[in-house]
């Protein structure tokens, strides 16, 4: 008993060594492989993945807004080539960070006040043209429907924006004024029908109520509503600097910038004019022929303001001296680089300097932002003295940019000489 007793502690010891030996050669060196795997297949992801680069350019004396654009889609194009980077281009930036953006859930409040309307717009016209009631009965039924919807309505002659909404609603609307006007007057409330009668002129001064079963005493009293309204016809030449803004005509939308709004009735006329990166424009106009006389054309040109809620570049001092530690500006560009979803942002800007004997080379002042980080660095990127000469050194700029960037994009950054 004691001599099996004292050999059973060095049967386990003995035991014990040989599973270390065993964890030593087999299980130790699989899980160093495993770790290792990992590791290289983080960096190699790591390397792998694209480096996004956003170029912004800003205006600048002597040179036109073609020039300063042209600069930066050659810059923009050869960052797209190398393999390594990765470029939104400028109708993308500009859409991103100027154009409001389409707010689903005013859509879809859009779109059920539509169907509420058509419900009971639907019902109403039913009700009107029941046969089987006298007028004054079928007006009062009618009416009592079509009032169900004057809430949505007043709601949706607010809106303007996407071109294809504005359509439907213009058209649904038009149609639910004119059905008022005729159960009004089909009650005998004349001063009301007629108020519901000018607001269907407005919308469409060729609508002829003849074509839309409308009794033949309505006809004659909408002809003598709409009599003095059509007979002076008014147009509109609209311009605007820039050049290229959206007009609105009664919250429905016509065209661009320069145009002209022909055939306008006299009254009340809402203009509105909208255009990216600009604060909307809008104003009433009153065509009255007794403030005309006999001027039948307007010719208005409107200067659109800068919109101070945009996220540009535009305006601020990047170049400055201490810009770079500025917060002001530091969070600007934190929003930009935010909104994009970029890794870099290169904010260009071209200058022309003069050397000793007298000659113009042009360069481009570049201010370059990483996300993340609470700084600025700067570069110069030489044109040469032709602005044709520029796309070579681009080239040869966004190879540069290229190698700066993959390599630094998990290091901390360092300033760029």
């Amino acid at each position: 008993m004691f001599g099996v007793w004292k050999t059973q502690p060095k049967l386990e010891s003995a035991m014990s060594r040989k599973f270390a030996m065993f964890c030593c050669t087999l299980v130790l060196p699989a899980l160093l492989m495993a770790g290792w795997s990992v590791v290289t297949g983080a960096e190699a992801q790591a390397a792998s993945k694209k480096v996004t680069v956003a170029v912004m350019a800003r205006p600048a004396d002597g040179f036109t807004p073609k020039q300063v654009n042209w600069m930066q889609v050659v810059l923009q194009r050869y960052l797209e080539s190398r393999p390594q980077l990765s470029s939104p281009p400028l109708a993308t930036i500009e859409q991103t960070l100027y154009s409001t953006p389409v707010d689903a859930s005013a859509v879809s409040s859009f779109q059920d006040r539509v169907k509420r309307i058509q419900k009971f717009l639907k019902k109403g016209k039913k009700l009107y043209h029941v046969t089987l009631f006298p007028l004054k009965k079928r007006s009062g039924y009618s009416l009592k429907i079509l009032r169900k919807a004057d809430t949505d309505a007043a709601e949706l002659e607010k809106i303007f924006g996407r071109p294809d909404l504005l359509k439907v609603r213009h058209n649904l609307l038009r149609e639910l004024y004119y059905y008022h006007a005729l159960a009004n007057l089909g009650l005998g409330n004349a001063t009301e029908s007629m108020k519901y009668m000018r607001k269907v002129i407005r919308m469409d001064p060729a609508f002829e109520p003849a074509k839309h079963r409308a009794p033949q005493d309505f006809v004659t009293v909408y002809s003598s509503v709409a009599g003095p309204i059509v007979k002076h016809r008014y147009s509109m030449k609209l311009g605007s600097v820039p050049s290229g803004a959206k007009v609105y005509h009664n919250n429905l939308f016509m065209g661009r910038t320069p145009m002209t709004l022909s055939g306008l009735v006299a009254g009340r006329h809402a203009i509105r004019l909208s255009k990216m990166k600009y604060t909307v424009w809008e104003r009433v106009a009153n065509l009255s022929p007794q403030k005309l006389g006999s001027r039948k054309v307007l010719n208005v040109k409107i200067p659109l303001k800068i919109n101070p809620k945009n996220l540009i570049v535009t305006g601020i001092p990047l170049f400055d001296q201490g810009a770079e530690h500025s917060d002001d500006i530091l969070d600007r560009l934190q929003q930009i680089v935010a909104r994009l979803k970029v890794d870099f942002l290169y904010v260009i800007e071209p200058e022309a300097v003069q050397t000793k004997d007298k000659k113009t080379l042009f360069q481009l002042k570049i201010a370059i932002h990483k996300r993340g980080y609470r700084t600025l660095y700067y570069q110069k990127l030489k044109l040469g003295s032709s602005l044709r000469q520029a796309p070579g050194n681009v080239e040869a700029y966004s190879k540069k940019v290229e190698t700066q960037t993959t390599s630094n994009f998990f290091k901390p950054p360092k300033a760029i000489k």
